[in-house]
């Protein structure tokens, strides 16, 4: 949209920056040379802090008729996306979207989102941001590859991990007048959450859960409240 002096508006600007960015990203995972001779990696990156819906865009990246050249590109661009983890805020106290957490009225499997409190340490100020929500499910993808490193080489396997039901919880909301479906895991550094998200990495290798399997691994206890 335009305004009144036939200017692109923020919103528009932005959204083309995003395209940009996603369509540098896709680029970057279809690089056989990254990740080894298999050409596997996944991407983990904040969705951004503009307040916008994104699923329009990844919705674009994957048609025929929108920004994919045709209907090879539409459907190697939705393989692709598959493994880049686009992760939201929550507000402080974890019960909603952060105001300014970019969202997806899509897929509840588009966005992954986390609490992010602002608490910094060495400075008074909280800070806000889904750059602060992003290394929350980084740790998680890092915990997954220490254990299963074979994962690496499926790592569309990790985003169903995160969005499995064992892992991230299912809540609804609206914003700007629209409903939909989210998911969000509330304390990534948990030990529960750690050790559910292990039974999960087992289960999409096909492994029998042992109870000897749950190993509990040292873990920050000051972040996000502790354990």
């Amino acid at each position: 949209s335009e305004d009144q002096n036939g200017k692109k508006m923020s919103s528009d600007i932005i959204g083309m920056m995003n395209v940009k960015l996603l369509k540098e990203y896709l680029a970057v995972l279809k690089d056989k040379k990254i990740g080894g001779e298999t050409g596997k990696s996944v991407l983990i990156l904040s969705a951004g802090n503009e307040n916008l819906r994104i699923d329009t865009v990844l919705n674009a990246l994957t048609s025929e008729t929108g920004l994919a050249g045709g209907k090879t590109e539409a459907e190697e661009n939705k393989k692709m996306l598959n493994r880049i983890i686009l992760v939201g805020a929550l507000n402080e106290k974890g019960s909603e979207i952060a105001s300014y957490s970019n969202y997806s009225a899509g897929s509840p499997q588009d966005v992954i989102y986390v609490s992010v409190d602002g608490k910094v340490e060495g400075m008074k100020e909280k800070m806000s941001g889904t750059s602060f929500a992003a290394p929350q499910i980084s740790y998680l993808v890092n915990k997954i590859l220490e254990k299963y490193p074979q994962l690496a080489q499926e790592p569309e396997k990790i985003k169903n991990i995160l969005f499995s039901s064992t892992v991230s919880e299912n809540e609804e909301t609206f914003i700007k007048k629209e409903k939909f479906a989210y998911r969000f895991i509330k304390n990534p550094y948990s030990l529960n959450t750690l050790s559910n998200t292990l039974d999960a990495a087992r289960k999409q290798l096909g492994l029998p859960i042992m109870p000897e399997d749950r190993i509990f691994i040292s873990v920050p206890t000051e972040i996000n409240g502790g354990v």
